[in-house]
């Protein structure tokens, strides 16, 4: 197949083929239980169930100081609880972030789409602040990406023309053009997949 047009980008007929051929950036919202949920998840386990038993075998014999083992039952699922309700809340955050909208040259022309209009092959315009949407190779221009979402490192990384660019991540300063690589469900986002940067240069935040 062919390089996609720096300027001109996808046809509305190339688009239309890889729309039907399933080459699209499908719904990337991370799907997260609720509160209701993660409480009876954490709640209704082997180890609970056991323990209740325990006690309800010493109520049985009447020797009620000896369910201060419940203490520990109590503190252990509570802390449960608090760990499942933060992850939740940095997912519900994260999937926040990818209700943005998209640039994309298609016919010669900027247009703005949604997250789940961007197929296989579009250029994609991304500047200060932008999230990017899907994986893609820089076409020209150049930017510093954050990408501490994914990798967990808080060093700014130079792109330019023939560097990667990771679903998920940011641009922190500059301008590029970029050509999509992988479409959802395969990009890097929302799967959080750590691994090596492509880029040789690693520019520190001032």
């Amino acid at each position: 197949m062919a390089a996609t047009d720096i300027e001109r980008g996808l046809s509305t007929a190339e688009v239309e083929e890889r729309i039907a051929a399933g080459k699209i950036n499908r719904n990337m919202e991370l799907k997260t239980k609720s509160v209701k949920e993660l409480i009876i998840e954490n709640l209704c386990t082997l180890f609970n169930l056991i323990n209740v038993i325990l006690a309800f075998l010493v109520i049985l014999t009447g020797s009620f100081k000896n369910l201060t083992f419940l203490f520990v039952v109590f503190l252990n699922t509570a802390i449960g609880v608090i760990q499942s309700m933060r992850s939740k809340k940095m997912v519900d955050k994260l999937t926040l972030l990818t209700s943005k909208k998209a640039i994309a040259v298609r016919d010669g022309a900027e247009v703005e789409l949604d997250l789940d209009q961007i197929v296989l092959d579009d250029i994609i315009r991304l500047g200060r602040g932008d999230q990017i949407p899907a994986d893609a190779v820089v076409v020209s221009g150049e930017a510093l990406v954050n990408e501490s979402l994914l990798t967990g490192e808080s060093d700014l990384i130079k792109k330019q023309p023939g560097s990667e660019l990771m679903s998920g991540s940011f641009i922190d300063s500059g301008l590029l053009r970029a050509r999509v690589i992988h479409v959802a469900p395969t990009t890097t986002w929302p799967k959080l997949i750590t691994r090596p940067s492509t880029s040789k240069r690693s520019i520190p935040r001032s």
